[in-house]
């Protein structure tokens, strides 16, 4: 291809123009690295941002030309996402569109054909792409939701070394909800103990002890401190000792950790109680979404039937592959409008039964109790992964109290709906926390009365 024809001088014009969009990605890794190490994924990238530019100048030599434009304009894009890949997914869009229009133009210039015109109709889906990424960011294709606006103030919860989180002793904090219409949904005040436990109104000072684990449910989300579960459960049990070691947004990996960790420093109650609801799949399982958004959270796998820790969720990639659909769930609001249809398989629920029954051990072998309450939640989509649970369960020991019978006839019998049991973020209301109270407390009752060979 003779130097001196326009369509090179073109080629050359429109190879400038690559070599400066290259300097997005090789900016974004080398400015952006926080303490300013490089990473094996950084490496990665800027290798290929950078052999991708080399292939675009080695095609000014006029060899292969169409082959090398092509080949380079995919590294280039390759090392910009994992160069990129601390921005949104938008932005490395708009990078691949610069390119792609560049790549085409080069290709019309030099050989005119079926490559330019496929290099163009990529262009044009990655145009759809951004245009996508846009209108699902921005929520125009959402259906409007309960929840308009809320606040949180105070500090109840802390960074755990293993778990997601653990309550704060001697701290208090107010949460307010409102929704759509602007009607207020709850505006409460929390507080919690020396102990780190969700302050229980009439708690005596001896007596055997009850701890309760689990999440926002057990904590009491939208309840001032007199109408949780735990308050409940003190009210009809005047002589125990109840305590709420529920935490917001917990798990049934965290439980366990937590329960353990107190059995393991010499605490002996009576009965130690979890509570699970169906978003505990997602805490525990977790899926991509929660690893982008969440990754703090503990991972857990069955190992010889045991659970072990593997650490957190954001350092325990099994592979690339699952460190690139994070990374895309992180990045962009359609990857992440589709994964949020997750559905836990039989792994999940192995898992879980699996942590249930460690608890359940856990407890046997510190001579305590343990029941598992499975929480009935508003329009529950994983009733099937729920029965598999009980069922595991069930076959190793486990004492279970299943309220989503209790619940359902409840309300068959008084007419009450769902809004009257919950908040219109899908927390219980006081109502609720009082039927749950009084399940758990007939259950309690129930296996005292019982011989010494029943389940446990």
């Amino acid at each position: 291809m003779p130097a001196t024809t326009l369509a090179y001088q073109r080629f050359r014009y429109v190879t400038t123009f690559v070599a400066i969009l290259a300097q997005w990605p090789l900016a974004a890794t080398l400015f952006s690295t926080g303490e300013g190490s490089l990473t094996r994924t950084d490496y990665l990238g800027l290798c290929a941002t950078v052999a991708g530019l080399a292939l675009w100048l080695v095609a000014l030599r006029g060899r292969a030309v169409s082959l090398l434009i092509i080949l380079g304009s995919f590294a280039l894009a390759a090392g910009a996402y994992l160069c990129m890949r601390g921005t949104s997914l938008n932005a490395w869009l708009g990078f691949c569109v610069l390119l792609g229009l560049l790549t085409t133009a080069s290709l019309a210039f030099i050989q005119p054909g079926v490559a330019a015109k496929i290099t163009l109709a990529l262009t044009i889906l990655l145009i759809g792409g951004m245009i996508g990424e846009t209108v699902t960011g921005r929520g125009w294709l959402q259906h409007s939701q309960s929840i308009s606006t809320g606040s949180f103030t105070g500090q109840i919860e802390g960074p755990d070394r293993q778990a997601f989180a653990q309550l704060l002793p001697l701290s208090s904090a107010r949460a307010r909800k409102t929704k759509s219409d602007g009607s207020l949904d709850f505006d409460v005040r929390y507080h919690t103990d020396a102990v780190a436990s969700r302050v229980v109104p009439g708690r005596p000072d001896q007596g055997p002890e009850i701890f309760l684990f689990g999440c926002s449910f057990t904590f009491g989300e939208g309840l001032e401190d007199d109408q949780t579960l735990a308050a409940r459960l003190q009210s009809l049990r005047s002589s125990d000792r109840i305590y709420n070691f529920g935490i917001r947004n917990a798990g049934t990996s965290d439980a366990w950790i937590h329960l353990k960790r107190k059995l393991e420093a010499g605490a002996r109650p009576q009965r130690c109680v979890y509570l699970f609801m169906d978003d505990h799949f997602r805490r525990t399982g977790l899926p991509d979404v929660t690893v982008a958004t969440q990754p703090e959270r503990p991972r857990f796998i069955l190992r010889d039937s045991q659970p072990v820790l593997m650490g957190r969720a954001g350092d325990t990639f099994s592979s690339p592959l699952e460190a690139f659909r994070v990374n895309l769930a992180r990045r962009s609001h359609i990857y992440r409008s589709l994964a949020s249809r997750w559905v836990p398989d039989e792994r999940v629920t192995d898992l879980i039964a699996g942590l249930g029954d460690a608890m359940h051990r856990e407890c046997q072998s510190h001579g305590v109790k343990f029941l598992f309450v499975i929480f009935a939640s508003d329009g529950s989509r994983f009733d099937v992964p729920i029965d598999r649970i009980k069922t595991k369960l069930e076959a190793t020991g486990v004492s279970i109290l299943d309220s989503r019978p209790l619940l359902n006839e409840h309300m068959t019998r008084t007419g009450m709906t769902s809004n009257q049991l919950f908040f219109a973020d899908s927390h219980p209301r006081p109502e609720y926390a009082r039927l749950i109270a009084s399940w758990i407390d007939k259950k309690l009752s129930d296996e005292t009365a019982q011989p010494v060979d029943a389940k446990q």
